[in-house]
């Protein structure tokens, strides 16, 4: 592929990620219920969508009168910093002439975000998912939660039916979603809050057979992003991995301050200074 061609599919990728903020920050509690800033003015009539029931889900840790957020906003907030650390990766990957192809190795993070998009409406009612899940195309949507757990299960015009399930951990800070398609579980996701940032992976199964994981971490506007082929299901996360812990993995990718480091899918090491697009 031409390095033309290239930059312009990292192009539609990092515009893929911009819709992906922009949808979750769209679905926060205080975007679509100004009640939750302590006011009671309502919104502009012409952004608002039409809500009647309120966020069902505040937690409050035990020994302490500050509330933790709602699942949508944990989530809002570890996609946001992840998907600020990827575009900068990518970005830099395909800048440069002998890392351009391994920019593509970061793909799968950006089609399971798309994926896990109604994640973003995770405990916040009825008629908030409804509206929001055909606000992109969705049909029959139903919903359900449980204490912690939720449950969005819909229609695609080609006539498939997905489920994306989650149970969230307010105290830790930590969600692990599943999803499926017409009844078969193909992905499986987890965040964990941790005290340098977030540490997140990813479980995919493919049509071919074939399984891959991804795993990331994440500290302020650095982090790494690991990928190999396995077998089965990672163990889960604690919480106490370690920063570097996705190098591990086959396949590597770091970004710290302005320095891109990384170890492709044949085993080569590089390290490059990065120096952002015209566009950013």
């Amino acid at each position: 592929m031409k390095k033309r061609g290239m930059r312009s599919v990292i192009y539609l990728l990092l515009v893929g990620l911009l819709l992906i903020s922009s949808v979750i920050s769209c679905t926060s509690p205080t975007a679509q219920n100004p009640e939750v800033q302590g006011t009671n003015k309502t919104g502009d009539p012409q952004t608002d969508t039409p809500i009647t029931d309120k966020p069902t889900q505040s937690n409050t840790i035990p020994g302490n009168n500050a509330p933790t957020l709602l699942v949508s906003e944990a989530y809002a907030n570890y996609t946001n910093v992840k998907s600020e650390v990827v575009s900068k990766l990518m970005d830099g990957l395909s800048s440069n002439d002998a890392t351009a192809m391994q920019s593509m190795s970061l793909l799968g993070v950006v089609m399971v975000d798309l994926t896990f998009l109604p994640v973003a409406y995770f405990g916040l009612g009825q008629e908030t998912v409804v509206a929001g899940m055909s606000f992109l195309g969705m049909e029959g949507v139903t919903y359900s939660e449980n204490g912690n757990t939720y449950s969005i299960k819909y229609n695609t015009e080609e006539g498939d039916t997905f489920v994306v399930g989650g149970t969230y951990d307010p105290i830790a800070d930590a969600l692990v979603t599943t999803g499926s398609q017409n009844g078969s579980e193909n992905i499986y996701s987890e965040y964990h809050k941790t005290p340098f940032g977030y540490v997140g992976q990813y479980f995919l199964t493919s049509e071919d057979g074939g399984s891959y994981l991804y795993q990331i971490a994440i500290s302020g506007t650095d982090g790494v992003i690991g990928t190999s082929t396995v077998s089965s299901k990672p163990t889960a996360l604690s919480g106490n991995e370690s920063a570097d812990f996705p190098k591990s993995c086959d396949e590597w990718y770091a970004i710290n301050g302005s320095t891109i480091s990384g170890k492709t899918s044949d085993g080569t090491a590089f390290n490059f200074e990065y120096v952002p697009s015209p566009s950013e």
